[in-house]
């Protein structure tokens, strides 16, 4: 969600140097930005709502030398409606402070600085945050003991940059909320994602959970406020794949990354299969909790729930209960986590806030808690006892497409590699792994077709307001998904059902040229077929996803997507192709922004 962005230096200027980490971290979403410069007792302060652009129209004709700190932020309204008043930062006394989460106990914060004389002029809670540091600042003599404090008084999730006007250093904190700094000689630059530091830095700290810092002249000073004490900083390389996330040619990174699907597929699996058996290094140490385990539960949120549910028939093959639970329910959920328990957290981003509290949750009940994300050192890749990388790259636009298939080709391996565990070498799947090896040639084969008809069916369909996306079985997962996808950068309304339920209500809905996007597998074609003649019968506009053997379910479509099967769950990936690319094709025709839609960010890190 919100952006932070900070510096600290000599050598650039700072208001570039912010602007340009804004500009990076724009695909998480927003709708204001703002930003605070000191230079020597000089302060630019400039808020705007809306796109970037408009601040930086504010900063036109502003002077600015190289060198100096800054603090910056792009915000997704939480408390507060969007507005230049509610715009980061928020300056109280004399603290100018960005922040990023939630701030659970703001109303005894302002509660308490109000009989002490403070006003507040926004909704947010951040403004509390800034008046609490600026109270404590009158309090101690000392300004990191001020800040340790405030920290202290704090309950939620956050990441912090603030500075001081009459200070020449920045602090940093951060609880439950992603915060990096990027460092290059006496130049420190802050982000709230090591993907905006690729044109500064190529050393990396990543703060964790109750760290705080001062950066200034005198360098970077690490400390916990949970018992004061300083620590030592770990300084690690910056993950060269993020450089690469540039539209290049494409128009859209969406579209950039549902053709980066046969690279990011080969990356994930890359080195993992090996004699026809699952090889996982980030599972080594907890293989034997793997080959007893008596329960298996993913937790997930959005796409990643759906790539959950893709391979939920898989392991269940294996002999065990499978749960497949949504994040925002699983930290609420009254269910006793029994001994035995594997829990996967899958997160694109591994910093999802409803994904983290349920880790939590599990961790306390001792469960073996494994992670599955896309971005080295996010907080449930530390946190979670072990884990596997999805090795994607960079994924910039909202609606996620490659880190959906390359989440499910990761789930695919783990499968084998438990399977091989619990069941032995002889039942090792080799089938399985060898058709999720030949997999990205076939997406590179398949993919310009897929799109030319996306692109035709869309314009057949961008004038409908609603639409059902159906199927059965493992295929299900992807009529969730389509639904998910239509609705998240089409604004079309979608619902994806259970064909098989639809004699049980939805069926009332079926009206001439209602349009239903229909899913066949292998498995129970037959009634997948007749699920689509009941549509059909009723006047539906069916479009499918089919294998070019299934001849009777092509003649009653109106459209179609004909694809060429392979026999395994592999399969399911290349079903996706063409339920990411309508849903980009509608958005197009529409004329709407594809990478990002209203109201929505990519990484959701506040509940």
């Amino acid at each position: 969600m919100c952006g932070i962005a900070g510096y600290f230096g000599e050598k650039e200027n700072t208001d570039k140097v912010l602007i340009s980490i804004l500009e990076k971290l724009e695909y998480r979403g927003y709708d204001s930005a703002g930003i605070a410069i000191k230079q020597g007792k000089k302060i630019v302060f400039e808020k705007a709502t809306g796109e970037l652009k408009n601040l930086k129209e504010k900063l036109k004709g502003v002077e600015f030398e190289k060198g100096g700190l800054g603090i910056a932020h792009t915000r997704w309204a939480t408390h507060g409606k969007p507005s230049v008043t509610n715009a980061h930062p928020h300056r109280q006394g004399r603290v100018y402070l960005v922040h990023n989460g939630i701030i659970e106990n703001y109303k005894e914060i302002e509660s308490f600085l109000k009989k002490r004389g403070y006003k507040f002029s926004t909704d947010t809670d951040t403004e509390k945050v800034a008046a609490l540091f600026d109270y404590n600042l009158k309090q101690e003599k000392d300004s990191q003991k001020a800040f340790e404090k405030t920290l202290k008084a704090l309950r939620g999730a956050f990441a912090i940059v603030a500075f001081v006007e009459d200070e020449n250093q920045l602090f940093l904190a951060r609880l439950s909320s992603p915060l990096v700094v990027g460092v290059s000689e006496k130049d420190f630059y802050i982000a709230s994602d090591a993907l905006a530091l690729s044109n500064f830095s190529k050393r990396v700290i990543y703060l964790d959970d109750f760290d705080y810092a001062l950066v200034g002249g005198f360098g970077f000073r690490h400390f916990s406020f949970k018992d004061g004490k300083q620590k030592t900083s770990k300084i690690e390389d910056f993950d060269e794949s993020l450089t690469s996330a540039e539209k290049g040619n494409f128009d859209s990174f969406m579209l950039k990354e549902i053709y980066e699907q046969p690279d990011s597929i080969y990356s994930s699996i890359a080195g993992r299969i090996k004699n026809g058996r699952a090889v996982l290094g980030g599972l080594k140490d907890v293989e034997k909790e793997l080959e007893s385990a008596k329960e298996i539960h993913f937790v997930a949120a959005g796409t990643s729930f759906n790539a959950t549910l893709a391979v939920k028939d898989l392991f269940e093959s294996l002999g065990v209960p499978v749960f497949n639970l949504l994040a925002s329910e699983a930290k609420y959920s009254k269910a006793r986590v029994r001994e035995g328990t594997v829990a996967f957290f899958i997160s694109q981003s591994g910093e999802t806030a409803d994904t983290k509290e349920a880790l939590k949750k599990y961790k306390e009940a001792g469960a073996l808690c494994l992670g599955i994300t896309n971005t080295v050192a996010s907080s449930i890749a530390r946190e979670t006892h072990a884990g596997v990388y999805n090795h994607a790259g960079p994924e910039i636009s909202v609606a996620s497409t490659k880190a959906f298939s390359s989440q499910i080709a990761v789930l695919i391996l783990i499968y084998a590699k438990i399977k091989e565990l619990k069941l032995g070498l002889e039942r090792k799947d080799k089938t399985l792994l060898k058709e999720l090896q030949i997999l990205p040639d076939i997406l590179k084969k398949e993919i310009k077709k897929i799109d030319k008809k996306a692109k035709e069916i869309a314009k057949a369909l961008k004038k409908a307001n609603s639409m059902y996306t159906l199927a059965r079985a493992g295929e299900l997962a992807l009529a969730f998904e389509s639904a998910l996808k239509i609705k998240e950068i089409s604004y079309i309304h979608a619902e994806g059902y259970p064909s098989g339920e639809l004699k049980h209500g939805p069926i009332a809905l079926i009206e001439k040229d209602f349009p239903v996007l229909m899913f066949f597998g292998n498995e129970l074609y037959e009634k997948t077929f007749s699920n689509a003649q009941e549509v059909k019968a009723r006047g539906a506009y069916l479009i499918s996803v089919l294998d070019k053997t299934h001849k009777d379910a092509k003649k009653i479509s109106d459209r179609y997507f004909e694809l060429n099967y392979i026999k395994s769950k592999a399969n399911i990936i290349l079903q996706s192709l063409p339920l990411q690319l309508l849903a980009y094709h509608l958005a197009k025709e529409k004329g709407l922004n594809v990478d990002k839609p209203r109201n929505l960010a990519k990484s959701v890190t506040v509940e």
